[in-house]
């Protein structure tokens, strides 16, 4: 059986706020219309970027398929790429489990936690930061 759309899943998610030290960014985007996307950066400006598709199957379970990764550079308006090493298809499905908890910040503002039971983007736990980004794509982009 499938759910409908998770709400608490919905929306823009960051590693920001747990990054204490590290060289890299982790965010994963879920829309409203079962696509989404997320990327790795790191300092120096390399960039993966893995479009999926996903599903909430039972509660607190998401399937996520892996249906395209792009590697390259960012620039400094992190809105765009600048360069593109590698774009591939892939066809990768798994189901993770996954937590949205309240939770507060060091400064003791309220925000929400994704909890994941596997990396997306090479991490497990993220902060709710808005609403759906507009990733800019590649121009060739099928999404």
């Amino acid at each position: 059986m499938t759910l409908s759309v998770s709400v608490n899943l919905e929306g823009q998610w960051d590693t920001e706020p747990y990054d204490y030290g590290v060289m890299e960014s982790s965010q994963v985007c879920f829309s409203v219309d079962g696509h989404g996307w997320s990327f790795l950066s790191r300092m120096g400006g390399a960039i993966n970027v893995w479009y999926f598709r996903w599903a909430v199957v039972s509660v607190g379970r998401v399937r996520i398929g892996d249906y395209r990764v792009v590697s390259g550079v960012w620039t400094d308006r992190f809105d765009r790429m600048t360069a593109i090493d590698a774009d591939c298809r892939l066809d990768d499905a798994r189901v993770l489990e996954f937590a949205v908890v309240d939770e507060f910040s060091p400064d003791g503002r309220s925000r929400r936690r994704l909890d994941l039971s596997s990396p997306v983007a090479s991490a497990t736990v993220f902060a709710r930061v808005g609403n759906f980004f507009d990733f800019v794509l590649p121009a060739d982009a099928e999404y």
